[in-house]
């Protein structure tokens, strides 16, 4: 009967580990997409801010 709670043990705490694995992975995927929206945003802001700085330059002029 002990070694039954010996390997119930070891059972959970693999599965305890797998989850934390999983769960950093998803997590770490999570982050790369936020970062890469929030990159994306500031390239738009940014082109957006280049945009109103070459109007105020030159107006409605042809480039």
């Amino acid at each position: 009967m002990g070694i039954y709670f010996v390997f119930r043990s070891i059972g959970v705490y693999l599965a305890y580990v797998a989850y934390k694995f999983l769960r950093a992975k998803h997590n770490i995927e999570e982050t790369k997409k936020k970062r890469k929206l929030r990159y994306l945003e500031m390239y738009k802001e940014k082109e957006q801010k280049k945009g109103e700085i070459q109007n105020q330059k030159y107006g409605d002029r042809k480039l």
